[in-house]
């Protein structure tokens, strides 16, 4: 290949390849939570890395001081403008396929039949904005062989051109607006390549008569400031921060001529009539978005252009300690970007941007303030302005993005962290890498791509340390070097004649070997902004336990607004008074401990072996096998005015009387025959007959029923499903089919619970075992045999002398044998309270450590009568 065209090639090829990977990286970022003027990041980034790409033709070579060289080179002028302009045109082309190919591709295997109206439209709209681009970075690099002044204009000329005709347009006539717009900035666009290749051919070694573009001096400064020289010689850093100042002088006058066209567009948003959701409206309302470009044009001058001036090495010179010239330049970079991205958008648009001002000036400062930092980190590693450009977006680009997205990280469905976690730690580890980097980079005259390669590779590492450190901490590593649960006491209760434990909405029902039944509660307290809740710390208040009065006891539950019971006599018993109805149907178990109710013996009948609550009715079932309702006849007539279940009489439920009793499945209810066979609430058959001794619902595409058969092995025996049905209206029924897969292979599985995609079981040596059934699990259990089979579960907690265990919403309880209760919190039910009640979730995870909820034989109370 020709030495020349590799050296084209090679002044393209790193703003192209950072251009077209952020083009890529657009299509695969969620940019759906990204709201009103943020969704324009994107767009404005790509177009940013298309200017400056155009401008690396020439303006690298003005940038390097080679453009002498360049007009002495033994080939022709014209040679020379067609194989730049050629090139630069493939860069621009090669980026523009770089962004809107991978939206095509993914867009047909989203949606095959789709319309592509919209993106050929994009299309169109980037050939002529490339256009443009390309015309103005030639003609501007020529004509003023400035790179950061030929930046702006390359961008505010045609945006000047756009706002005035949209003035004088009709601006309910979008279509004739666009296709005068595609018109003016042709001609525009045509005008500035011939103008551009006019000034190539006649260009000299000087540049423009027109001088440096600095800015004008008033009339009588100079007398002013020499009257400060004796001030300046007691103060001698006020010359570091009037050099700073005086470096940034173009940003200055481009700041000027945006407060005049900024001025102007909201002369026309005022007095022009735009069509709503218009082109033209949207540029216009979001015109101050430009500021935005200010603070990085800031960060990437503040050391580059020293180089580029050389005049960096003598400024390391200065009997001023280095340490001390940095956090001035540091300091007029930050000061800067807030003035340019911060103080002016709120002074022309102020109230339009954000309502609330102190949280746009907290939430910007901080965003430009990083946008400045990130700059001018690259430009301590950069020639010169435009080497530092491309560079930064891309650093830029992916520091904001990734920070934008990281509140929530997943590994194959398990939670790297979640929350603000992330910004407390990664914000200042990776600040104080890039500062220490850039002093270090500040420091060196010379800077190559061993410098790059370092500085990305330590960059690198400052944010794996930080994923890290948040991971650890987010997990709460620490309890790893702690004991995890604190000691039990001398065992009362055992599995040879163990206790029951059942699950009671928010509390427990203990019925000890004796046939007494003990009660407890808890709640978790919903105070939102608690201090506890920022760490994650889940408090549980309990209520004390007791004991329902007498022994005997066969099952107790609770119906909502009064206990029921049967005791092994078979005698069926009720509260005396129900509870009164208060702001909702239900009455929390804490309100009817605080508020106990006699038991009295209902009926003569002592036949009664069974009981579940079906809400408002219970079902009952008799030894003789029969099935029995207990309700209301019509619940919306005493809805207001509850008696209780008492002032009711049982009516039986169909003609069989081969009903063996109710299955302990958490929350939902199952009906089991003498025959093994299974049967929903509302007497619908389950199709299999499988032996199943304990029940849990785990939740893995549908509802999966997981059971322990008589064998003690483990195995998914139901699972529900959504069929849609169609009568004379559209809806969805549930329907439960059978299933008998085996899970693991262990045979000494005596209970199970269950939350969520978590499974808990209890095996005969007195141990807690915890199966994680993830939702990449989400497909039919019946359909992975051999998966299932070959799970292994995890050892919950070390103790080995658990008596039972129970179901919860977000948790399980289980019962040691010294009579201590223990609450264990599953994964998913804490992080969801966060974000459905605070919108915000807690530091830290929730503790995996079980508390203590109480010890059954601790309690000294009975259930008594309400004198």
């Amino acid at each position: 290949m020709n030495p020349f065209i590799k050296k084209e090639i090679r002044l393209l090829l790193p703003a192209l390849l950072i251009g077209c990977g952020l083009g890529v990286a657009d299509v695969f970022l969620d940019w759906y939570h990204f709201i009103g003027w943020l969704s324009t990041v994107p767009l404005l980034i790509c177009l940013a890395m298309a200017v400056m790409i155009a401008l690396n033709s020439f303006g690298a070579e003005v940038g390097a001081g080679t453009f002498t060289l360049l007009l002495a080179q033994p080939v022709t002028r014209q040679k020379i403008w067609q194989t730049k302009i050629t090139l630069l045109a493939v860069a621009l082309l090669i980026m523009g396929f770089a962004w809107l190919a991978p939206e095509y591709f993914w867009l047909k295997f989203l949606n095959p039949n789709g319309d592509l109206g919209p993106l050929w439209g994009g299309f169109e709209w980037m050939l002529l904005s490339f256009l443009v681009i390309f015309s103005g970075a030639l003609w501007t690099v020529l004509l003023l062989r400035q790179v950061a002044a030929a930046f702006w204009f390359t961008v505010l000329v045609p945006g000047v051109i756009f706002v005035i005709f949209s003035a004088l347009m009709d601006g309910d006539n979008d279509s004739f607006i666009y296709g005068f717009m595609v018109i003016a900035l042709g001609i525009y666009s045509l005008g500035g390549i011939f103008f551009a290749r006019w000034l190539f051919m006649r260009a000299q070694d000087v540049q423009w008569s027109g001088g440096t573009i600095v800015m004008p001096e008033m009339r009588g400064t100079p007398a002013w400031l020499s009257s400060l020289t004796a001030w300046r010689l007691t103060h001698p850093r006020t010359a570091l921060w009037r050099k700073e100042f005086q470096l940034q002088q173009s940003q200055f006058i481009m700041a000027f001529v945006l407060v005049i066209l900024h001025l102007g567009v909201i002369v026309i948003r005022k007095l022009g009539h735009f069509r709503t959701n218009s082109t033209t409206e949207f540029i216009l309302e979001n015109f101050w978005m430009l500021w935005l470009v200010l603070p990085c044009l800031v960060g990437c001058a503040a050391v580059a252009e020293e180089r580029k001036l050389g005049t960096l090495e003598s400024h390391l010179c200065l009997p001023v300690k280095r340490r001390t010239q940095f956090a001035i330049k540091l300091s007029v970079v930050v000061i800067l970007s807030i003035l340019f991205g911060v103080a002016m958008p709120l002074l022309f648009e102020g109230r339009l941007i954000f309502p609330d001002v102190v949280s746009f000036v907290m939430v910007f400062s901080i965003g430009v303030g990083l946008i400045g930092l990130v700059s001018f980190f690259v430009s301590t590693q950069a020639r010169n302005t435009l080497q530092a450009l491309a560079p930064a977006v891309a650093y830029i680009f992916l520091f904001v993005f990734s920070m934008a997205d990281a509140a929530r990280q997943d590994f194959h469905y398990h939670p790297l962290w979640r929350g603000d976690l992330i910004y407390i730690v990664g914000i200042p580890v990776t600040l104080l890498t890039l500062l220490r980097l850039a002093y270090r980079n500040f420091q060196q005259v010379g800077i190559g791509w061993k410098t790059w390669s370092s500085n990305l590779l330590i960059v690198t590492a400052s944010l794996v340390m930080a994923a890290t450190l948040t991971t650890a901490a987010y997990h709460r590593a620490w309890e790893k070097l702690v004991p995890f649960e604190p000691r039990h006491g001398p065992a009362r209760l055992t599995l040879s004649n163990p206790a029951s434990l059942t699950q009671q909405f928010d509390g427990a029902f203990v019925r000890l070997p004796d046939g007494q039944i003990w009660i407890g509660s808890w709640f978790q307290p919903d105070v939102p902004g608690r201090g506890s809740r920022l760490f994650g710390d889940l408090k549980i208040e309990t209520q004390p336990g007791i004991f329902l009065p007498g022994s005997g006891w066969k099952m107790a539950g609770r119906m909502p607004l009064e206990l029921v019971g049967i005791k092994d006599d078979g005698t069926l018993w009720v509260s005396d008074k129900p509870w009164p109805i208060g702001r909702a149907d239900h009455r929390s178990l804490e309100d009817i401990m605080k508020t106990p109710r006699h038991l009295v013996q209902f009926g003569k009948e002592t036949n009664w072996s069974d009981f579940q609550s079906v809400f408002p009715s219970a079902l009952l079932i008799k030894t003789d096998g029969t099935l029995w309702r207990w309700e209301p006849t019509n619940f919306a007539a005493y809805h207001k005015q509850w008696r209780g279940l008492g002032t009711f009489i049982p009516y039986r439920v169909g003609t069989e009387s081969n009903w063996a009793g109710f299955v302990n499945s958490g929350n939902e209810g199952f009906l089991r025959k003498t025959d093994g066979s299974f049967w929903t609430a509302n007497q619908s058959p389950i199709a299999n007959i499988v032996p199943i001794r304990n029940t849990g619902t785990v939740l893995i595409g549908g509802l999966m029923q997981m059971g322990i058969r008589t064998n003690g092995t483990l195995c998914c025996w139901t699972e529900r499903h959504y069929m849609q049905i169609r009568t004379n209206w559209v809806g969805t029924v549930a329907e439960w089919t059978g299933r008998d897969l085996s899970i693991g292979h262990d045979s000494n599985w005596v209970a199970v619970a269950s939350s969520d995609w978590k499974l808990v079981t209890l095996k005969d040596d007195g141990t807690l075992w915890l199966w994680d059934f993830t939702p990449n699990f989400n497909r039919s259990l019946a359909l992975d045999q051999r998966t299932y089979e070959s799970m292994n579960p995890v050892r919950l907690g070390t103790h080995s002398d658990w008596i039972a265990i129970m179901s919860g919403e977000g948790y399980i309880v289980s019962l040691a044998a010294d009579g201590s209760l223990w609450y264990w919190p599953m994964e998913e039910e804490w992080p969801r309270y966060y974000r459905e009640n605070q919108r915000s979730e807690p530091l830290f995870d929730y503790s995996r450590k079980p508390q203590l909820l109480g010890n059954v034989f601790a309690a000294s109370a009975t259930l008594k009568a309400n004198e």
